[in-house]
């Protein structure tokens, strides 16, 4: 019955969201969430004065697979800037797009895996990430595409050109 809601949630949050992507919060596992639902995908939307969540959040992490029902696809630009307490962030496989500045000056972030399914890091993803000292990244692989781009691009998450 649970999931029933959501999906009906999430559907109409989503034909709202078409019109206008509507802010909303939402607590999971005691921590309050700020999102954004578009077209049936939930995204965290932070910016440089407001992380996601209470910058004053500490420890591990885990970021909720689906908020208003409808599931968390993006980690949007400074989702997390400025969370200085996190020592380890767990994403869910639902996740497909980390953008700009994501983690930026998370300077206690010691543990990141990014899910397989992550298949785009935007740039400072994990700028000024100091304590950074384990990260597991999904393979992209090199394929018909020009390899430079996959330097480019991992280079670009932690702050460095090519």
């Amino acid at each position: 019955m649970k999931r029933i809601i959501g999906v009906i949630l999430c559907s109409f949050i989503a034909c709202a969201g078409a019109l206008h992507s509507l802010a909303a919060t939402e607590i999971v596992n005691g921590i309050t969430w700020t999102y954004t639902v578009s077209n049936g995908v939930a995204s965290l939307v932070g910016n440089a004065s407001t992380a996601v969540i209470s910058v004053s959040t500490t420890g591990v992490v885990t970021i909720p697979s689906s908020l208003g029902g409808c599931p968390v696809r993006i980690i949007g630009a400074r989702s997390f800037s400025g969370c200085d307490g996190l020592t380890s962030v767990i994403i869910p496989s639902s996740v497909t797009n980390i953008e700009a500045y994501a983690f930026e000056n998370c300077g206690r972030l010691a543990v990141m895996a990014i899910p397989n399914e992550v298949m785009h890091i935007g740039l400072g993803a994990f700028y000024g990430c100091k304590s950074l000292t384990e990260i597991s990244l999904p393979f992209i692989g090199m394929g018909n595409d020009d390899s430079s781009v996959y330097r480019y691009m991992f280079g670009a998450i932690f702050g460095d050109s090519p």
